[in-house]
């Protein structure tokens, strides 16, 4: 039923929808054909010619614009789709007053907008790729059936069955369990006659890269005359430029060859499972992230029809004896209480994470700290997260994402003042406890004959210092 009434108002609303439609498409089209300017042949050919740091500011210099565009279409999308709402306010109303629920009318809104934003999309794609969105239906090219003058910028598909060595990778280390993760490799691999470029691989490659790279390293020093077990990858071939190209030079020693011989050693690097900027496999990345822009608007006005983001608010009153009196109290709490840097701590702890409001009870809460999460790239630092870590009585756990460390700690602060009962900071000692002895770790911060038996002659703040 919402389907056929969904069609039906496509089609007697035409001029509204209309408006809405060449928005998209507009949006769409100019969001794809700027994105698409980073694969085309003029910027390899600048990577040729100009230093490697010119290229690279170019492509960020891109990259920063590719994210405002982003943003205007996100912009244009709500407007839109705002002005599509206002415009059929009387026509909602109806709907509702026929009987209809808010569920099935956030349903309808839906469909309506799958209809008009997959025909906008493809005419959008259409437009701003010159028809050439559908190339990448052909798939991916054989790599050795190219020549390695027309590698940079293919969607290729390989066989890796020989491995000479690694030049690079990228770890990714969580500061509170001081555990590294190394997320993507980049080895050496043959190509053409007697070329060789670099193959990055993620975390679901590396194990199988890896004995690949030694039981090539036994065949080609003679200790094994059985090669190792080849694997197929799939991705885009890239032009190599920073520090990878550098560890990538140092490793095969590009100084100590000719010029002539230096030749070989191709600065190309197939990235396994990436789908690049070119014409054939670019599409698909770009449509995705149209088509979030697109739908975005709907879906979040589909979740505030039905309640969505307020689901455990609802959730938490209809387990309390007067849940409409509990709602009443937690708005009185939530306009009483100043937030810092989002969370309200005092009768209640709330918050909001993935654009849902979490509501817990005081007493419930019984520990926050601080996770900073270190990333690296080839060993060096590259940047960090931060999160404020709620957990519970009953062994649930939070985390708040933050821009900065000292929003993590003034917010720490507050929780502390507004809930005295709440471990602040974290050490091994205080994870250890909470595992094992969940009722001793929420007496810590009134019994002092505790403490000293736990932490021996450490002051009473001394254990809550992470």
């Amino acid at each position: 039923m919402l389907a056929r009434l969904a069609l039906g108002n496509v089609r007697k609303s035409l001029a509204d929808f209309g408006i809405y439609f060449l928005t998209v498409m507009l949006g769409v089209a100019v969001f794809y054909a700027f994105n698409s300017v980073t694969g085309q042949s003029i910027l390899f050919d600048l990577e040729d010619t100009a230093t490697a740091s010119v290229f690279e500011m170019t492509g960020q210099m891109l990259g920063m614009f590719s994210v405002v565009i982003a943003c205007v279409l996100g912009f244009l999308v709500l407007y839109a789709n705002g002005f599509l709402i206002r415009r059929r306010k009387r026509e909602l109303g109806t709907y509702l007053l026929l009987g209809l629920s808010q569920r099935q009318v956030s349903g309808l809104l839906v469909l309506e907008t799958l209809v008009i934003g997959l025909i906008s999309l493809a005419a959008g794609l259409l437009w701003g790729t010159g028809f050439g969105a559908f190339k990448a239906i052909g798939g991916p090219k054989p790599l050795d059936s190219l020549d390695v003058s027309e590698l940079k910028g293919q969607y290729v598909e390989a066989e890796v069955y020989l491995i000479y060595d690694w030049y690079a990778y990228t770890e990714r280390t969580n500061t509170s369990t001081n555990r590294s993760t190394v997320t993507e490799k980049e080895y050496i691999i043959p190509v053409g006659d007697a070329e060789y470029m670099g193959l990055a691989v993620d975390a679901g490659y590396i194990s199988t890269a890896d004995d690949l790279l030694d039981a090539s390293y036994e065949l080609l020093t003679g200790a094994s005359q059985t090669p190792g077990e080849s694997f197929t990858v799939r991705g885009t071939i890239l032009p190599m430029s920073g520090e990878s190209l550098d560890f990538y030079h140092q490793v095969v020693g590009y100084d100590d060859w000719t010029a002539e011989e230096q030749q070989m050693f191709l600065p190309l690097v197939l990235k396994a499972d990436y789908l690049g900027s070119m014409d054939q496999s670019g599409t698909w990345l770009l449509t995705a992230g149209a088509g979030v822009a697109l739908f975005a608007a709907v879906w979040m006005l589909a979740g505030a029809l039905t309640g969505r983001y307020q689901k455990r608010i609802r959730a938490y009153c209809k387990a309390s004896e007067s849940p409409e009196a509990m709602l009443e109290q937690l708005e009185t709490f939530y306009q009483s209480t100043e937030p810092v840097n989002g969370v309200r701590a005092g009768r209640w702890m709330m918050f909001e994470t993935g654009g849902k409001t979490t509501v817990l009870d005081a007493e419930n809460v019984a520990w926050a700290y601080m996770r900073t999460v270190q990333h690296r790239t080839n060993g060096i630092p590259t940047g960090k997260t931060h999160g404020l870590v709620v957990r519970t009585r009953d062994k649930k756990m939070y985390e708040i994402s933050m821009k900065k460390q000292d929003m993590v700690y003034e917010t720490l602060d507050a929780v502390q003042r507004a809930m005295p009962h709440v471990v602040v900071g974290y050490t091994a000692r205080l994870e250890q406890i909470y595992n094992t002895r969940l009722e001793d770790f929420v007496r810590l911060p009134y019994d002092e004959a505790l403490r000293a038996e736990l932490f021996g002659t450490q002051t009473a703040a001394e254990p809550y210092d992470s």
